[in-house]
């Protein structure tokens, strides 16, 4: 193609289609030419968005520390040519990275940076999705407080903007934070809404991830048998949907609950 800049942004257009469609090596081999094509004719922007989405199939591929350098060097880029919005997202996507390899104080400090910066922007999505995973973090360090804080905060978000996902993400981050606290009833009620929407929606991923939390608060009340029943509906629906993630924790709770 003799147009560059054309042919970047159709490469990277291409390859952001074949990650979401989790076909990653070709979505590598598309990004990484378009990332080639950007510098050599120095666009930032472009070689910022081809780093950004080069970053998140590193991470679904559990190439960590590649990742983190994309995410770095896509945070600089987007500084540099004062593009807030695109800065916010991929500190975003560097919290999230630190978070799923338990790095979580650095987690916090990335995605405190993007909720500021969305605040400022008035991008209520964003602002939104970090909150929520500002919550998990929280809760992973044992700060149960202030997780309740930031998840009740990104519910309000979320419902005001109309994002039935988020809604229910973030009510069932809500449910497991609570279950911490040992505010079981307020824990199921938050819970049983997530799994509602996420039914209503058709997110089977996210109606199993749900399940499996109503079943470990169930189990912190002693109610195991109810607490079987929902893990062994989130095991059937992981299996249909190939999630290892939740398949293995609903198999390891059915494991010990005998």
């Amino acid at each position: 193609m003799a147009d560059p800049q054309g042919e970047a942004h159709l490469r990277t257009n291409a390859g952001v289609i074949l990650r979401l469609l989790g076909r990653y090596a070709p979505a590598v081999e598309e990004l990484s030419r378009a990332l080639e094509l950007c510098r050599r004719t120095g666009n930032r922007h472009g070689q910022a968005r081809a780093l950004s989405n080069l970053g998140i199939i590193e991470e679904r591929l559990g190439e960590f520390t590649s990742s983190a350098a994309r995410h770095s060097e896509a945070i600089a880029l987007y500084r540099d040519i004062d593009d807030p919005f695109g800065q916010a997202a991929a500190l975003t996507n560097l919290g999230n990275l630190e978070e799923s390899i338990g790095e979580h104080t650095e987690a916090a400090r990335h995605l405190l940076a993007a909720h500021d910066i969305f605040a400022t922007l008035g991008e209520r999505s964003g602002q939104a999705i970090a909150l929520c995973n500002l919550g998990q973090i929280y809760t992973a360090l044992g700060e149960d407080t202030l997780a309740v804080t930031k998840l009740r905060e990104a519910l309000t978000l979320f419902r005001e903007i109309e994002h039935r996902d988020g809604e229910a993400t973030a009510l069932s981050n809500l449910g497991t934070a609570l279950c911490r606290q040992a505010s079981f009833d307020e824990s199921l009620w938050h819970l049983e809404q997530a799994l509602e929407i996420f039914r209503s929606t058709s997110h089977r991923y996210g109606e199993a991830s749900v399940l499996n939390a109503l079943g470990e608060t169930l189990r912190t009340m002693g109610r195991d048998g109810e607490a079987a029943q929902r893990h062994r509906l989130a095991l059937a629906i992981a299996a249909e949907t190939g999630d290892e993630d939740e398949r293995g924790r609903a198999a390891a709770a059915l494991e010990s609950l005998g």
